[in-house]
């Protein structure tokens, strides 16, 4: 046996424990639940109706449910507007982390804190500050004369522009929660940027605005691309932190497919839509995915 077929044997041995893992935790519940999104499987009924293929029918009911209709508008909006919050934050608070200020070192760490918070804490502790009676916020806002009754943050229907409040809610719990990953890659992308760039920039009179816009920002595209991906497939398939706040009500409004997969396959009984529902996370990640890399070729090109 020669050395290079000795080396390619231990690379693949070494691999194989991964390997086996993602098959396990990856790629056989991906496929199981795609096959059952074809099937009419319902829990309660399965001892005597057993599990038909029916097609395309469970995408049909889907697509005639309201309920659902609405789920996947909220997934969207929720995706774009944290993911747009993550950047410009993340962006502004990288630039603070990156510039010659004392205590920079306790502020990244600080900064990356929320990260070690695990996220049945997170949404207990959002929960309370979002909580009527017990909110800081309501009590600052109290305090400074804003408003004569409490704010129910999570549970009051009304909306601002076409967001409703609990969305927004949940999805400031959520831009919270990603701010350490998203400012840890913005802040090594601005140190990958050469100091020379920015003194070229001011010799030349540049203003900040400028500098900003003509050399950060333009500069900084491809780690924005890359946090941009990672950030909309992870919230689209986010539950954790809206299934405990919120349970995805109040009356639907904070209901995202990650939610309404689990309510139809552990409340309802309904693997068949649970399974359908969940390959549209799978879709629009693919989606998503897939427009990185055709971006990213282009740009290299």
């Amino acid at each position: 046996m020669t050395m290079r077929v000795r080396r390619r044997v231990f690379m693949g041995v070494m691999l194989a424990p991964a390997l086996l893992l993602v098959l396990v935790l990856g790629v056989y519940p991906m496929v199981e639940t795609l096959r059952l999104s074809f099937y009419e499987y319902d829990l309660y009924r399965i001892a005597f109706a057993g599990t038909p293929f029916v097609g395309l029918d469970n995408f049909r009911t889907l697509f005639q449910d309201d309920a659902f209709l609405r789920t996947l508008a909220n997934t969207l909006t929720f995706g774009l507007l944290v993911t747009t919050a993550l950047i410009v934050v993340g962006l502004l608070i990288a630039h603070v982390l990156n510039s010659e200020i004392r205590g920079r070192v306790l502020l990244r760490t600080v900064s990356i804190m929320p990260w070690f918070v695990p996220g049945v804490v997170a949404a207990a502790v959002w929960v309370w500050i979002l909580s009527p009676a017990q909110s800081p916020i309501n009590q600052l806002l109290h305090a400074v004369g804003l408003i004569q009754e409490d704010v129910r943050f999570l549970a009051d229907t009304s909306s601002v522009g076409t967001i409703s409040s609990p969305l927004l809610s949940i999805s400031a719990a959520r831009i919270w929660n990603g701010l350490p990953l998203a400012v840890m890659i913005l802040l090594a992308g601005l140190q990958s940027i050469s100091k020379e760039v920015y003194e070229a920039a001011k010799i030349d009179g540049a203003s900040p605005v400028r500098t900003l816009f003509s050399i950060t920002i333009p500069m900084m595209m491809p780690t924005i691309s890359v946090l941009t991906a990672l950030v909309l497939i992870g919230t689209v398939g986010h539950f954790e932190l809206v299934y405990l706040m919120t349970g995805g009500g109040p009356a639907n409004l904070t209901n995202t497919l990650a939610v309404y997969s689990y309510q139809e396959a552990f409340t309802n009984g309904q693997f068949g839509l649970a399974g359908a529902a969940s390959s549209f996370i799978l879709v629009i990640s693919a989606v998503i995915g897939v427009g990185y890399i055709l971006a990213d070729r282009r740009a290299n090109r």
